[in-house]
């Protein structure tokens, strides 16, 4: 017999002691979701998510990356002689009045150093060491020398008149000529493959280019007129 009117129908075999019950098979895509097509219970499994592919380990260490760069825990320790190859070019300084200058009358120093960043080799590999001046050294070759913490500037930009006293100035208490040796004194820092960078102990001094400088006497007298109108006067 069929019992209810449900979808899909059900029917029923009713004996004295017991009843069999069945769904149509007929009408297999109607099954409720826990049966097969026989009707009979079929077992819930749990889904079970996709496992992502694996993926080969690779050592970014190799003969092109050796693993002293590479290997945790070693940290790298850069030190002034590891940069010894990086070297900054020599600036170009000036002095004024010029190649000479008179006694007891300042003397004007000024350093053209400035930041400059040297690419080369560090530890086998690319790398950039960046140089900034934090001193400014003159030996004016009269035993006597200084060390400034700014370049110094021409007389005309610091609105000083000429032979005026600046920050960078000497003054010469002789005449002859004397042989004067600027230094610069510089902080330098590291980097790889245009990382941050990463300060190097201490600070490097280099020398520069020596030169001569002349240094005169000049004496007031009184005179009648120029070297023209009085050849044979006092300095003509």
């Amino acid at each position: 017999m069929t019992v209810g009117a449900c979808k899909p129908p059900i029917n029923a075999d009713l004996g004295d002691d017991e009843a069999v019950i069945s769904y149509n098979d007929t009408l297999a895509g109607l099954q409720p979701p826990d049966r097969d097509d026989t009707g009979s219970a079929r077992t819930a499994v749990e889904p079970v998510a996709d496992e992502p592919p694996a993926i080969p380990w690779t050592d970014i260490c190799g003969p092109t990356n050796p693993n002293d760069l590479c290997e945790p825990g070693t940290p790298i320790v850069i030190t002034l002689n590891d940069i010894a190859s990086f070297r900054p070019v020599t600036p170009v300084d000036l002095t004024e009045p010029g190649a000479w200058g008179l006694m007891n009358r300042p003397v004007n120093f000024v350093s053209g150093a400035t930041t400059q960043i040297i690419a080369g080799s560090l530890v086998d590999h690319p790398a950039d060491v960046r140089f900034t001046p934090v001193g400014y050294g003159w030996d004016f070759g009269d035993g006597t020398s200084d060390t400034f913490t700014t370049p110094g500037a021409t007389w005309e930009q610091l609105g000083v008149a000429e032979f005026g006293e600046t920050d960078t100035s000497h003054v010469y208490d002789s005449r002859g000529t004397f042989t004067v040796t600027p230094s610069v004194v510089y902080r330098a820092e590291y980097r790889f493959n245009g990382s941050s960078w990463a300060p190097i102990a201490g600070t490097l001094t280099l020398r520069g280019t020596p030169r001569d400088i002349l240094i005169g006497r000049i004496d007031t007298v009184l005179v009648k007129g120029d070297c023209n109108q009085y050849p044979g006067g006092p300095g003509c």
